[in-house]
C-alpha cells in the first residue's frame, strides 16, 4: 500500500473513532457524574501516553512548563463545555457539525489577534457556514436551541486552543504537551466534580466498559492513529480528511439512538459541510498558485 494512500485510510479511521468516541462519553455519563467521566478519562489518558514519553520530560525548559500548562486550561475549558453539551443535546449529529465550525472561526481569531487577513475562500465560504448554521436552528424547541448554543459556545472556544496550541506545539515536544495538557484537564475536571457534584457508586459494568472505551478507543488509541497518520502527509489533506468527524458522528449517532434529523437540519449540515470542503480545498489550490508564482 502507497504511504499516503496508507496515511489517508489511518486519518479516516481517526475520525470514525472520534464519532464513536461521542457515543462512548454520552453512554458513560449515564451514571458517572459528567465533569467527574472526563476528569477520570483524561487523567488516565494522561497516565498511559506518559508511561510512554516520560524520559522526554527530562529536556522539558520551565518556560516549556509554562506553556503545556496554559494550554493545559485551554483545553480543560473547551472539553468540559463540550461534555456538558454532549450530555445536554437531545441529539448529536447536528451538534458535531456546530463543532466543526471552530475551523471556520481561527482565521476570524487570526484578524483580531496577527492582524492576519483571511483569505478570499474564507470570505467565500463563511455565507454558506452561516446559512447551514441557520438551517439546523430553525424550527427547534427550547431545548434543542439551548443545546445548540452551547455547542456554538464550545466551536469558539476550541477555535481558542487550536489558535494558540499551533503556537504551543512549535516550541514544546508534542508527547510531553499531550500528556500535560491532558492531565491539567483531568485535575481541572476533577477539581469541578469535587466542588459541584455527586458521586453514587457502584457504576456498573456496562459504564465501566464505556469508560474504559473512553480512555483506551476513543483518546488514546485515536490520538495515537492521528500522530501516525500525520506524520505521513500532508496538513492540507489531513485537514480535509478530518472534516469527516461530523459525518460519521451524525450516521453512528443516527444508528445507535435512532436520532431522526428533519430535511432542514440535513441540509443544513450538508452547507457546513460543503462551506469546509470549499475553503479547505480553494485555500489549498491559492496556496498552490501562490507557489508556483514564487
Amino acid at each position: 500500500m502507497a504511504r499516503p494512500f496508507f496515511a489517508e485510510v489511518i486519518l479516516l479511521l481517526t475520525t470514525w473513532i472520534a464519532g464513536w468516541g461521542w457515543i462512548f462519553s454520552k453512554e458513560a455519563t449515564t451514571e458517572m457524574p459528567t465533569f467527574g467521566f472526563i476528569g477520570l478519562r483524561f487523567s488516565a489518558a494522561a497516565l498511559i501516553i506518559f508511561c510512554l514519553c516520560f524520559r522526554a520530560f527530562r529536556h522539558v525548559t520551565k518556560s516549556q512548563w509554562r506553556d503545556m500548562i496554559a494550554s493545559g486550561v485551554l483545553l480543560a475549558v473547551m472539553i468540559n463545555l463540550w461534555m456538558y453539551s454532549v450530555v445536554t443535546a437531545p441529539t448529536l449529529g447536528d451538534g458535531a457539525f456546530i463543532m466543526s465550525l471552530s475551523m471556520l472561526v481561527v482565521p476570524l481569531l487570526d484578524l483580531f489577534w496577527v492582524r492576519k487577513a483571511p483569505s478570499s475562500a474564507y470570505w467565500r465560504s463563511l455565507p454558506i457556514a452561516v446559512l447551514g448554521l441557520a438551517l439546523l436552528t430553525l424550527g427547534n424547541h427550547s431545548s434543542s436551541t439551548s443545546s445548540q448554543g452551547w455547542f456554538l459556545l464550545t466551536a469558539f472556544t476550541q477555535a481558542i486552543y487550536f489558535r494558540f496550541n499551533s503556537d504551543f506545539s512549535t516550541r514544546v515536544p508534542l508527547l510531553p504537551l499531550t500528556t500535560v495538557q491532558l492531565g491539567v484537564t483531568g485535575l481541572i475536571s476533577l477539581t469541578i466534580s469535587g466542588i459541584w457534584e455527586t458521586w453514587s457508586t457502584p457504576f456498573s459494568s456496562a459504564t465501566w466498559s464505556w469508560f474504559v472505551a473512553s480512555v483506551v478507543i476513543a483518546t488514546s488509541l485515536r490520538f495515537w492513529l492521528q500522530l501516525v497518520g500525520q506524520k505521513a502527509t500532508t496538513p492540507a489533506n489531513a485537514a480535509v480528511i478530518m472534516i469527516m468527524e461530523p459525518v460519521f458522528t451524525l450516521l453512528i449517532s443516527a444508528f445507535w439512538y435512532s436520532e431522526q434529523l428533519s430535511a432542514t437540519k440535513l441540509a443544513g449540515c450538508g452547507l457546513i459541510l460543503l462551506a469546509q470542503l470549499f475553503y479547505r480545498f480553494t485555500l489549498s489550490r491559492q496556496l498552490k498558485r501562490k507557489a508556483s508564482h514564487a
